[in-house]
């Protein structure tokens, strides 16, 4: 005998159905990499970061979801997108580590990101997806 859901377990269901779409749908825009730290991601990896967190009342739509990798959606927790890019902007090495090496990966990725897109350009290819070995799905 199969047990029928109720309203509400349709619901999560449906919830967590467009939390993978939307989160899919952003890494592919963002070009496969995290949205603050710029690390390079793959579907596995990235999770579905609500820009206005659900416990500020962010709703889970498109335009509110960006993936991030794991340490910097747990880092940021329930802060608005602005104020966690803020932290990160005037990190200081000893009064924040972690927000201070986000800063630190950032300038990094940023650097080979802009050096892939130079020799990909060079090259006649696209980046970053050709540079990651991502193959469009």
């Amino acid at each position: 005998m199969s047990k029928r859901l109720s309203p509400r377990q349709k619901a999560a269901i449906e919830e967590s159905e467009r939390v993978r779409l939307y989160r899919r749908m952003a890494l592919r825009a963002q070009g496969f990499m995290c949205f603050y730290c710029w690390e390079p991601l793959s579907h596995i990896a990235a999770t579905a970061d609500h820009l206005i967190a659900r416990a500020r009342r962010g709703k889970t739509t498109y335009d509110n979801i960006r993936a991030a990798c794991a340490r910097c959606n747990n880092l940021k927790g329930t802060l608005h997108w602005r104020e966690f890019m803020r932290l990160i902007e005037r990190a200081d090495m000893w009064d924040a580590p972690e927000f201070w090496l986000i800063k630190a990966e950032r300038r990094l990725w940023g650097a080979t990101w802009e050096s892939c897109g130079r020799i990909a350009a060079y090259a006649g290819v696209s980046a970053p997806a050709a540079v990651l070995g991502v193959h469009q799905i």
